[in-house]
C-alpha cells in the first residue's frame, strides 16, 4: 500500500491548516504525488483560482482606468478653473467694478480698490478676493490670509529705499 493510501486510510491522522490554524483529518484531504497528473478534485481547485486571479486583474485593471480618468478630469477642471478665474472680473454677475480689480494670482487672485475707478477715484474699501470653481477649498496659506484680514491684521507701509 502506498503512503498516501495509508494516511487517507486512517482517520486518527490529523493535519493543521497553515492559513487557518483548522486541524482536520488527512482522509478528507485531496493528496498527490507532485510527478503525478492532478487529481480531477486539484485540477477544479487550481481552475477557481486561476479564475479567481484573472478576475483580480479584471477588477485592478477597470480600477486603474477609472483612477486615470478621474485624474485627468481633475487637471481639466484645475486647468479650466485657472483660465475662468483670470476672466471672472469681466463677467456680468462679478460684482465689481472690473477696472478697481488688480491681479496677483498667487497666493489670492485679486485685491479690488472699490471706488478706484469711480469719477472722484475715493476707496471706499478693499477686498481680498479669490475665484474658486466647482469644490475646491482653499489653501493654507489662503485661509491664513483670510483669518488675518478678518482678524484685522492689515497694515499699510511704504517702502522709500534706493532703487
Amino acid at each position: 500500500m502506498d503512503t498516501i493510501k495509508q494516511l487517507q486510510a486512517d482517520r486518527r491522522i490529523l493535519a493543521e491548516c497553515p492559513d487557518s490554524g483548522e486541524t482536520f483529518a488527512l482522509a478528507d484531504a485531496v493528496m498527490f504525488y507532485v510527478g503525478d497528473p492532478l487529481p480531477e478534485e486539484a485540477k477544479q481547485w487550481v481552475c477557481g483560482f486561476e479564475n479567481d486571479i484573472k478576475e483580480r486583474q479584471k477588477e485592478l485593471r477597470e480600477r486603474r482606468r477609472k483612477v486615470k480618468e478621474a485624474s485627468e478630469r481633475g487637471a481639466t477642471a484645475v486647468g479650466l478653473g485657472k483660465i475662468l478665474e483670470k476672466l471672472v472680473p469681466v463677467m456680468k454677475d462679478f460684482g465689481a467694478d472690473s477696472r478697481d480689480v488688480r491681479p496677483l494670482f498667487e497666493p489670492i487672485d485679486y485685491v479690488v480698490f472699490n471706488g478706484l475707478a469711480a469719477r472722484d477715484g475715493e476707496v471706499d474699501s478693499l477686498v481680498f478676493l479669490d475665484v474658486k470653481t466647482g469644490k475646491a477649498g482653499l489653501q493654507a496659506s489662503q485661509r491664513q490670509i483670510r483669518d488675518a484680514v478678518q482678524g484685522g491684521k492689515v497694515e499699510w507701509a511704504r517702502y522709500g529705499g534706493a532703487l
